[in-house]
């Protein structure tokens, strides 16, 4: 369709054909051939100075016709605008972007508000009310029901997971187990203490004890070591049992340690008491005092007697399998150191000390402390020895061949290196070594 001007002196906007009496119609009408808008060529202006345009006329076919209710236009289902009407409508809705709708008592005819295509075979002019009735769905209540409870049940599920997971992964207390029988051990005193659990049960520390050493075989123990006593822990790699060294520091004191067994999830606990004072220091001053109620003359024969033994002791010492033969020098020069401050307590309280005398007791005091110093030097030889061909990973009868020779040098069931290396010769080893180190006060 396209626009064409009117002749000059029509006053109105007419696309129909002057009927008999020579009067336009004032109803639109399509071209029939007609498929866009174009402009009419000028005309001269009439008298009124407006500008008139024409359109060719069009078929019915041509139109674009809306499906009007019968009920309200039950005649016709199109319509025609005037020319007046049609001005007043576009004026009223200009700007809105929607085109001039016009109604009648007969058709019904549109413009819309952008240009388009007819022709174009995507065209629809009926989209935007299709479009209208599209967004106003019915909400089906059985399905928004459903949906509602579907959600509650998957919340649902959401926290009794939750709840499963934090039980699953919540720490259980572990059974506490207090022994009620104490284990009493004297001050300087070792004593070795078994503890047997089910297999596959192994106890751990649980963090109370701290390694000392990390020597295989040698000192592979953790000790957790308090100024009341000494609680190492001896092999824990051994099987089916596990074995504690105790040695008491404090007289009158207690304490505690306590193992943790994952598998059984328990946690038992021992006390410790320290009673009583040191076995040896013990006889060393009962000696003492024995010494003091004897003669003069007697207490020069012992210490004389006492500190040659220990010179022969220690004369042959180097000898193989006599590496005990340190700690017994240094035992008859402490013996005979005694036995020469009794001789001065006597003969002071006789008159005065003889020179002889403190010539005797000087000669056993310095013997005394030199013995003590070359057996503890020896003792930490040998320990050193044996802990670096366990590095060096020597073979296995060169280390027992060491450890034994340990063993002889330290020469003291109480002395707790003695322990704890007998404890690695037989337990680690299976490997035994009698008859040597047995100490009177050893109650093991």
């Amino acid at each position: 369709d396209s626009w064409q001007d009117a002749p000059a002196g029509d006053s109105g906007w007419s696309d129909a054909p002057k009927d008999a009496s020579g009067a336009a119609g004032d109803s639109w009408r399509d071209e029939p051939a007609a498929d866009s808008w174009q402009d009419a060529p000028a005309r001269d202006e009439g008298p009124s100075g407006s500008w008139e345009t024409e359109r060719p006329r069009a078929s019915r076919e041509d139109q674009v016709v809306f499906e009007v209710d019968e009920e309200t236009d039950a005649a016709d289902q199109t319509g025609e605008v005037g020319a007046a009407k049609l001005r007043q409508l576009s004026s009223q809705g200009s700007g809105s972007g929607v085109g001039v709708a016009a109604v009648s008592d007969g058709e019904r005819t549109a413009e819309l508000g952008r240009a388009v295509d007819p022709d174009d075979p995507d065209y629809d002019p009926f989209a935007a009310l299709d479009n209208e009735k599209k967004v106003k769905k019915e909400v089906d209540p059985a399905r928004e029901k459903t949906l509602k409870a579907l959600s509650a049940l998957g919340f649902v599920g959401i926290v009794l997971a939750v709840v499963v997971m934090k039980m699953m992964n919540r720490e259980v207390p572990p059974e506490d187990i207090a022994v009620p029988t104490p284990i009493v051990v004297r001050v300087g005193q070792s004593k070795l203490f078994s503890v047997g659990w089910a297999p596959g049960d192994r106890p751990q520390s649980g963090g109370v004890w701290n390694r000392v050493d990390g020597v295989p075989e040698q000192t592979d123990y953790v000790n957790a070591g308090n100024n009341v006593a000494d609680i190492e822990w001896l092999l824990p790699g051994l099987e089916g049992r596990s074995l504690f060294l105790i040695k008491g520091l404090s007289d009158g004191m207690t304490t505690t340690f306590s193992v943790f067994f994952p598998v059984s999830n328990r946690r038992k606990t021992w006390t410790v008491e320290v009673t009583g004072l040191d076995p040896h220091a013990e006889a060393r001053d009962k000696r003492k005092a024995d010494f003091e109620r004897k003669p003069g003359r007697e207490l020069r024969m012992i210490a004389e007697e006492a500190f040659q033994t220990a010179e022969r002791f220690r004369a042959d010492r180097d000898l193989p399998h006599k590496e005990g033969y340190s700690r017994l020098a240094m035992l008859n020069f402490s013996k005979a150191l005694d036995a020469a401050n009794a001789l001065s307590l006597v003969e002071g309280k006789a008159g005065g000390v003889s020179k002889r005398t403190r010539a005797l007791q000087k000669r056993c005091e310095d013997m005394e402390q030199k013995a003590r110093d070359e057996y503890e030097d020896q003792v930490r030889i040998n320990m050193e020895r044996y802990k670096n061909m366990v590095r060096a990973n020597e073979q296995v009868e060169d280390r027992v061949a060491q450890l034994k020779k340990t063993l002889r040098t330290i020469n003291h069931s109480c002395d707790v290196r003695y322990r704890r290396l007998h404890v690695i010769l037989t337990e680690w080893y299976r490997r035994v070594l009698k008859g040597v180190g047995t100490c009177e006060f050893d109650e093991n």
